[in-house]
Formats: structure tokens, sequence, C-alpha cells
């Protein structure tokens, strides 16, 4: 490959990667993006050849974390009143007078 088209296709792999928002594992689909853009550029079909050797964390996403199980009781964010059915009385003045 001729080394301005390669340099032409790192530099348009990388602006993809930033207009993406840089997301990992996604430099194969990149390059061969930037690859038919810059041959579509020149009037050629794209060559898979061009494309980078595909790097094991490129294959395949990796896996999600698993979530902890959620609780099963609601939790309460008021204190609780009591459950007898009896209310506090208020204190007598121990006052003398």
């Amino acid at each position: 490959m001729d080394q301005n088209v390669e340099r032409r296709i790192r530099d348009r792999a990388y602006s993809i990667w930033e207009e993406e928002g840089r997301p990992a594992g996604r430099d194969v689909e990149h390059w061969l993006r930037a690859a038919q853009e810059v041959a579509a550029e020149e009037g050629a079909p794209a060559a898979a050849e061009d494309a980078p050797a595909a790097t094991p964390e490129a294959e395949a996403p990796k896996p999600k974390r698993a979530r902890a199980p959620r609780s099963t009781t609601a939790k309460s964010t008021t204190t609780s009143k009591s459950t007898t059915g009896t209310t506090a009385k208020p204190r007598k003045s121990t006052k003398n007078g």
C-alpha cells in the first residue's frame, strides 16, 4: 500500500474515532470505513488487505458486568410510628409553687 494512502486512511480513521466519542474496540471498523472513504476519493475500490490485523479486543465486545440482585423489601425513608396504638403523654411539671 502506498504510504501516502495509508497515512490518509490512518488520519481519517482517527477522525472517525474522535467523532464517535473515542469508543474502545472499534479500531478495525473505523479503519475499514476510512479505507472505503479514501478509496472512493481516489476512485478505486478499498482492498480487504488494507485493514490492520484484528486484535482479540476488537473481535468481540467485552461482556457486561452482572448487577447485584435487588432487594425485595421496600426501604422506608420516614421514621416508623409505634404500632401499639398508644400515644405519649406530656410530662407533669415538678415545680412546687
